[in-house]
């Protein structure tokens, strides 16, 4: 009775420890697949983080928060830093009957400023460019290019520019094509920004160029 007892309960054991033997082979042959569904999650986030980095680097936030008049004034600095020197338009001569008590009617020189919504004119390497700074977030329309190719036409500009801090539309796209002006958007600028900060812009690189600062967020974060 005693011996068919603990033959009983060592039958038992032994199943028990096959069940075990079976699923940790089961387990063994999902580690790998396991490991690269984790490794596969990690990638993504990590690219996320890079994403989210370069954005930060970039401060293209702060320039979607600036109101179009400064906006306006930081891009022409900006194109300044990058050796596009504006062209002011010349003084004009304008008599004003004016009396100041001596010689009654003076003349005077003022400055014709641009509008701050129409395009500029700058002068690089011997090139004069037409350059139109809007602020939108999908899409200039039509009229920004009638707008650009009036003023270059008038300034005997060579090349055209629209700067948007926002994305071209597939019409824009088409438009700037047709009409030989270069289209600068929102990604040409985050990487102008990184650049004069002294930043490299990671997007586009493939996964070996950042791999050891992969290992580092991974681990450490």
């Amino acid at each position: 009775m005693i011996f068919e007892t603990i033959t009983n309960v060592l039958s038992k054991i032994i199943d028990i420890l096959a069940l075990i033997g079976a699923a940790a082979r089961e387990l063994v042959i999902l580690i790998p697949f396991i490991l690269a569904a984790v490794f596969w999650v990690l990638i993504g986030n990590y690219r996320d983080e890079l994403s989210y980095r370069r954005l930060r680097l970039s401060r293209i936030g702060e320039i979607d928060e600036l109101n179009y008049q400064k906006y306006y004034l930081f891009l022409k600095a900006f194109l300044s830093a990058m050796d596009f020197h504006e062209e002011i338009l010349p003084a004009e001569e304008e008599e004003e009957n004016e009396d100041d008590g001596y010689l009654g009617k003076n003349t005077k020189k003022e400055k014709k400023e641009t509008d701050i919504d129409e395009p500029l004119v700058f002068i690089k390497d011997g090139i004069r460019y037409g350059v139109l700074l809007e602020k939108k977030k999908l899409g200039v329309g039509p009229l920004a290019f009638n707008k650009l190719e009036k003023v270059m036409g008038e300034r005997e500009c060579q090349e055209g520019i629209i700067i948007n801090n926002g994305l071209f539309s597939k019409a824009d796209l088409a438009e700037g094509k047709a009409r030989d002006i270069k289209l600068w958007d929102r990604e040409w600028l985050i990487k102008e920004l990184l650049e004069m900060q002294g930043f490299e812009d990671t997007k586009g690189k493939d996964f070996n160029y950042y791999f050891y600062d992969f290992w580092r967020w991974a681990l450490w974060g």
